[in-house]
């Protein structure tokens, strides 16, 4: 089923893909793998219900995992939850592998649920390590640039605008 899945998102069938990740999740419903590839699926198909039902399954069967708190951060950010999106966020930090604990997108969360929050000199912060290490990604970049329009810092954003069209 995982092979079926996999070929049938990469088809763009989206509701038989959705529809396997679920058989999958009902197979094996303590499977943390599974239910990471759903959070991730349904998160990425905006689909919050269920992206939130298998996220929060996972951080249950894998409270240890970065992983697992990353995920359910992404899915509390998009949620409009940003303190706790925060919260697995730090936590997705502070659990991850020495070497991983730095990944940019982790840190790009984490400055997106700070920027909900207001929290704008922190979040900038953690754009401006990410600029300094060279790490900005396009959507990063965008990002920022809404923070700094959030903060009604103009010229700011759209200096980072200008930086992300001259992005290859």
């Amino acid at each position: 089923l995982g092979a079926f899945f996999n070929l049938l998102r990469e088809a763009g069938q989206w509701q038989a893909a959705a529809s396997v990740v679920s058989r999958l999740a009902l197979l094996d419903p303590n499977d943390a793998t599974i239910r990471s590839v759903a959070a991730s699926y349904f998160l990425e198909r905006n689909d919050l219900p269920n992206a939130h039902l298998h996220g929060r399954m996972l951080v249950r069967l894998a409270p240890e995992e970065s992983v697992a708190h990353f995920t359910m951060g992404r899915i509390f950010l998009a949620s409009g939850k940003a303190q706790a999106a925060e919260m697995h966020l730090q936590l997705a930090e502070q659990l991850a592998d020495p070497r991983k604990r730095n990944a940019p997108d982790l840190r790009a969360a984490h400055a997106g649920a700070l920027r909900e929050q207001g929290k704008f000199a922190a979040a900038r912060a953690i754009y401006e390590r990410l600029s300094a290490e060279d790490s900005l990604s396009l959507q990063m970049l965008l990002d920022w640039a809404t923070l700094e329009e959030s903060a009604r810092d103009f010229p700011a954003a759209f200096a980072l605008l200008d930086r992300a069209a001259a992005m290859p």
